[in-house]
């Protein structure tokens, strides 16, 4: 079996006030959506994601830290990346070498490994590539459908990321957590059919982010971070000195209809 480094709860205290501090430089806020959806007892869980930012990873650090803070959490990188970047392992980082069929067993021996431990929590983005979260197909790899037709109990709980602007100078980092996809042995599904599952129960939580995106309405969230406001630059100078003020959060004018 492969070698699970545990992760060490020292690291990722000293490494989370870190994440925080780049989110909250250079976001208006965190936000989060649908938080009563989560399974947030200990059982199997495997998270996937749309791959939308460099920021993919910063953000689920926070996520995990605010919604399963007493869990550990577990991630595949490639391994060139990985090597340049040892202590990640120690912050639940595990090698990744797609494209061979060794790699994809070794990916599929790790990711049972981790979940066999029910106070484990698996982290993938299927995509296995940056890209805009509107892009259609989403295009998942079959190990994602590889993992759930090993006929193992477990749930899949899909998340989607989207980085927006709204109506300030930094852009908003909003999280959608969708409806858990529920995993049996008795399931007869196919790795093929497992993984179009995936997808769609992914694409499906981020089609219900773009609707809560394009409201530009933060009601329907809860903030997990508080940023930085205001309109700042050049355009703040240049209101201080017509003698002019804008509110932190200052309307962009009446609400239009979300497109569907």
């Amino acid at each position: 079996m492969p070698q699970i480094t545990p992760v060490s709860k020292i690291l990722r205290a000293a490494f989370l006030p870190i994440a925080k501090h780049n989110l909250r430089t250079s976001f208006r806020a965190v936000r989060l959506a649908n938080t009563t959806r989560l399974r947030k007892e200990d059982a199997p869980l495997v998270l996937t994601l749309n791959h939308a930012s460099w920021w993919d990873p910063l953000a689920c650090m926070v996520l995990a830290s605010s919604i399963m803070p007493s869990r550990d959490h577990y991630a595949p990188m490639e391994s060139t990346a990985l090597d340049r970047f040892p202590f990640f392992r120690k912050l639940g980082v595990f090698p990744l070498d797609p494209g061979t069929p060794r790699g994809a067993a070794h990916f599929l021996r790790t990711a049972q490994q981790i979940i066999l431990d029910r106070k484990n929590v698996l982290w993938l983005t299927p995509q296995g590539r940056f890209a805009d979260a509107r892009l259609r197909p989403a295009g998942f790899a079959n190990g994602i459908g590889a993992l759930l037709a090993r006929k193992r109990e477990l749930t899949l709980q899909p998340i989607a990321l989207e980085y927006v602007f709204w109506n300030q100078r930094l852009p908003e980092l909003l999280i959608n957590i969708g409806a858990p996809l529920f995993v049996t042995p008795s399931d007869r599904h196919t790795t093929q059919e497992w993984t179009a599952l995936a997808e769609a129960a992914t694409v499906a939580a981020q089609d219900e982010l773009k609707e809560l995106a394009l409201a530009r309405d933060p009601a329907p969230f809860t903030t997990l971070l508080e940023g930085t406001s205001g309109t700042g630059g050049v355009y703040g100078i240049l209101q201080r000195l017509r003698g002019k003020h804008l509110s932190a959060d200052h309307p962009a004018g009446p609400p239009r209809p979300a497109s569907k």
